[in-house]
Parts: structure tokens; sequence; C-alpha cells
């Protein structure tokens, strides 16, 4: 006996509220009883959160997860239609992860999830999955439950996947070709479902990818990446011929696809930046967002990030407080820039200049004003505290503009421009904050006028702007100059951080790639100078804000590259 009306639903999730996600959950069961559908499957742990951390272990929340299930067995009684949805349960002493499958009012059981070492924490193993007969007319239906998207080698009339996996760039893509080519595999129904918005965005975003597949065909699919609860159903047709569609994503070499690919990456950065940025702001109830623009390429991608949000969330530019901070090392074109900029977006703009300030601090302090590592740092640690200030001031929350490549060098002020309330570029390279920057000058989001503003910032050369421009006005202090051009640092990082090769190896890859770029002793210089950097700067990493993991890598010490603040890196160098 096959079901024939098949939804996917991912609720708008309130991370430990499971009143609230219980009525998220009732909601789209109603919608898929209403559209007489007769099976419903939902994410992993959707009705607390799958991001509840060692909330798991509290009494509190398995009192509400036990008070949350007998509501929703309430909301399905009158009806034939099986709702599968995840839930954490406390079965004879141990905690699992576990699918409910419920039915006309009625339990049928659970299946539990073969946990992974980064829920170990909280959950014990079970099987990892659950056949269950579903009575329907006319007969029953096998519905074979699991988690992920690999399917069991059971007998099933159909499959379900739950899951609760961060979205990172290519993701949806790989998940999606994953589901289509089980479904070619085992020729019958597959549901699919990610969890989604409202979960913790601490490290990661989750997209709420949800497809339905039968025979490599996608019937139905739910808007992934939103920031509202999805639903999508379909009636599977009797047969349903092979596709030759199915998705083919390679893994890429760098952080980008070097073809047709890269745009659809790159607007998926600005997804996963957007939707992060969204899910704070909703979760601290701040009534404005507030940045610095200096005209430079970090603090354009945030603010593109910014205004996106407000769209996103049906809000007004002019919530954005985006504030100019001129100091010593300020040059005519960034600045000229970041007016442009700001009075284009119509955001609201505030010109503070931080000289003296800076001025009153070298006299309390002694300093000689001589352009050294406090003169620089002391510029920086103002501009933070006039953003804090300012936020405290409107119930803000500051959006920080350090990117990823930046951390790996360690190459911020350690409390200056290293804080922030949420870090949107914190999982973004330095050369793809470039490429995305240029993405919005020329995908449309933007009118020509702010195009050709962005296009003139992504070719401004990369500064901190902490020493005094040259006497045209041009800057002086380049940063390439002093940490080695990005797209070697970047080749670095990312071998560094997803191959774990020794140094020797990377080096090989970097000639190969940068041939005719850059010769194997410059290459060799520059990543002795990154390792010795990405070893001696870690102590900043180890306490960075929170900010969403954009690709596959991350420098997150709660859930990125996990390295101790006093590791020696003498055995990296060449």
């Amino acid at each position: 006996m096959q079901m024939d009306r098949i939804s996917v639903a991912v609720p708008r999730t309130c991370v430990a509220d499971v009143a609230q996600n219980t009525k998220e959950i009732c909601k789209l069961v109603s919608a898929a009883e209403e559209d007489e559908y007769n099976l419903l499957v939902l994410p992993e742990l959707c009705l607390t959160g799958a991001t509840c951390g060692d909330l798991f272990r509290h009494d509190a929340l398995a009192e509400a997860v036990e008070m949350g299930i007998l509501q929703i067995a309430k909301a399905t009684e009158n009806h034939d239609i099986c709702v599968i949805f995840g839930a954490p349960r406390r079965v004879d002493g141990q905690l699992l992860n576990c699918a409910v499958v419920m039915h006309c009012g009625c339990e049928l059981g659970y299946a539990a999830k073969a946990v992974g070492h980064e829920q170990a924490r909280w959950f014990a193993s079970g099987k990892g999955q659950g056949v269950f007969e579903i009575p329907m007319s006319g007969g029953t239906c096998r519905v074979c439950v699991s988690f992920g998207y690999e399917m069991p080698a059971v007998e099933a009339d159909v499959f379900v996947c739950l899951d609760a996996s961060p979205t990172i760039v290519g993701a949806y893509a790989k998940r999606q070709d994953a589901v289509c080519q089980a479904s070619l595999r085992v020729n019958v129904p597959v549901a699919y479902v990610n969890a989604g918005f409202g979960e913790s965005t601490t490290d990661a975003v989750y997209g709420g990818e949800g497809f339905v597949f039968r025979n490599g065909t996608l019937l139905a699919e739910t808007e992934a990446l939103s920031v509202s609860a999805q639903f999508a159903g379909c009636t599977i047709p009797s047969e349903v011929s092979a596709s030759e569609a199915a998705v083919d994503i390679s893994d890429y070499n760098d952080f980008l696809p070097n073809d047709e690919r890269c745009g659809d990456a790159l607007r998926e950065v600005l997804q996963i930046q957007t939707l992060g940025l969204a899910k704070r702001f909703l979760h601290t109830r701040a009534q404005r967002l507030v940045l610095g623009v200096s005209g430079g390429l970090d603090s354009t991608l945030a603010m593109i990030v910014c205004v996106l949000m407000t769209r996103v969330l049906g809000l007004s530019a002019s919530d954005i407080l985006a504030v100019t901070m001129p100091g010593y090392g300020t040059s005519s074109r960034t600045y000229q820039n970041a007016q442009k900029l700001m009075n284009l977006l119509n955001v609201e703009s505030r010109e503070i200049s931080i000289k003296a300030a800076c001025e009153q601090h070298f006299d309390d302090i002694g300093h000689d004003r001589r352009p050294d590592l406090t003169f620089e740092n002391a510029q920086a640690r103002e501009r933070t505290q006039i953003l804090l200030d300012l936020a405290g001031m409107q119930n803000g929350l500051v959006v920080g503009t350090g990117d990823m490549t930046e951390l790996a060098l360690g190459f911020a002020t350690y409390n200056g421009d290293h804080m922030s309330s949420y870090g949107v570029n914190a999982g973004v390279p330095k050369t793809v904050v470039r490429a995305a920057v240029r993405y919005a000058a020329e995908c449309g989001l933007f009118d020509a006028a702010v195009g050709h503003v962005l296009l003139d910032i992504a070719d401004t050369p990369i500064s901190p702007e902490l020493l005094p421009p040259l006497e045209t006005g041009d800057i002086s202090q380049k940063t390439e100059e002093i940490v080695g051009p990005y797209d070697l640092n970047d080749f670095f990082l990312y071998q560094t951080l997803t191959h774990a090769v020794a140094p020797r190896e990377i080096l090989t890859r970097a000639a190969k790639a940068f041939d005719g770029v850059y010769d194997c002793a410059y290459i060799t210089e520059q990543l002795n100078a990154f390792n010795r950097r990405f070893f001696t700067q870690q102590f900043k990493r180890s306490c960075i804000p929170d900010g969403p993991q954009v690709f596959g890598v991350s420098l997150s010490p709660r859930g990125g590259f996990v390295m101790p603040s006093d590791a020696v890196g003498t055995g990296w160098q060449l």
C-alpha cells in the first residue's frame, strides 16, 4: 500500500521553547490535514530545536517535550494522517534523539538516531532507523524512518529522512543530489527535511531544505534559507521515469568553484550571512543594527548583509545605524565611498572623528604619537567603543566586520575590531569577501549607482588605514604588503583546515596552482609567515564572537578548528 499524498515542512523554531514549537508544528499539521496529505515529515529535534546544547539534559525541557508530544497527538486524532517529527526522549534512563511517529492521535513508536561524536555529549546511540506499519484504508504502508540521507537496506513503501545539519555553501545541491540518488536506488518515494530558520546561529545557519523524490524526479521542495515556516507537498504518481537532471556538484578545490557555479555559491554566501544575522537580531529583540563603515571591503560586505536582512524581515534601511569614524589614516577614496554608500542605501549615518579621543588617550598613557602598534590599536579600540556604546544607547546589535582570513592571520586588534555582538563575516575569507561585493554590485541586488560604488570599493587596495595617508591623500598602509597576498593566504588556509597536509605538500600544491604568478621561493616565504601568524594568534580566535559558518571549514573555537592558544608551530616551518 503506497502513500500517495506526501508533504514536508520546516517550522520556524524557537530554541528550547517547546510550547511555541508545538504551536508551530500543530499549524503545519493543520495545513497538511486541510490539503488531505496522508504523510507529513518535519525535521530532526524540531520540537525543541536541534541546537539546545546542554539544555537537552534538563528536566524542564524533558517535561515540556512530553507535553508537546501529547498536544501534537491531539492535533492528529481526528484525521487520517501520519506525522513524523524529531524530539529528544528519555527512554530507560537514556536520552535518545528520536523521530516520533504519530498516526490518528496515537504514537506508533519512534526511531532513535545512531549519533556521532557531535551529539554523543547529550544522546545515547540508537539503531538509527525504524520501519513502521501505518494503517491506511485498504491495507498498510511500510514507512522506513531514518536520519540524514542514507537509505537503510530494508523493504519499505516510503523512506523518510530527518536531519539537522548546518548549511554551508554548496550544501543544498549536495543534499538534493544525495536524496535524488537514494530515490533512484530504492525506487519508492523519499522525503527528506532539514532544520531551518530559528535554530541558534551561534556558529552556523540551518537552511530548511525539504525534498520529496521518486525515482530521481523531484516532486516537491521547500524554499531553502527562508525566515518563514515552509511547507511543500505532492501527489505521488503511480509510475515515475528516472530523471536525467540529477544535480552533480564536485568538491571544491578552493572556497569557490572556478566555473558557472560561482555565482550560485556567492548567492548562498549572502543568504547564509543574512539568515544568521536575522536570527540573532530577532532573538536579542534589538531595534537597530549598528556597524562601522570605512569604505573598505569587510565593512561593505557587512553593510550589504545588514540591508538584505532588513529586506528579509520587512524592516526599513533606516533601522541600520552606519557610523564612519575617520582617523589618522583615513584616505579620501575610502571616506568618500563610505559616505556615498551610506547615502545611497538610505541608512541612518553618523560621522564621529576618533582623533580627539585618541589624542586624549595618548596623553593619559604618556604615548608620544609615534606610529607603533599602540598608535594603531588605540584607534581600533576607540572605534569599537563608539559602536558598542551607541548600540547600548539604542538597543542595537553591533555587527562585526572582520573576515575569516584576518582571524587566521590574527590581523585584528584584540578587543578592537576583533569584538562585536555578531560577526557576519567570520566565516568568509578575504578573497570571497571581494568576490561577494562584486557579485552584489553586478547581480541586480542594488541599483546602478550603488553598484558603481561597490565596484570601486572592490578595486580599492586593502588597508586598515591606521597610519597617515600619503601627501597625495592615497592609502599608505597596504595590508598585502604586510601579511602577503590574500590569494596565497586563502589557499594556505583552505589547505590547512580542509586537508591537514604537511607544509611541504601545501607548498607543492601552491606551486602548481600559482605557477607563473609566484615563484617557489616567494611561496615558501609566505607559507612560513602564514604558519607563524596562524599559531601565534590563536588566542584571538579562542574568544571571537558568534558568527555563521559559511563554508565547510570554520575557525570558531566552539564548532570549528580546535587548537590550543599555546601550540608551538615550529614543526610547520619549512
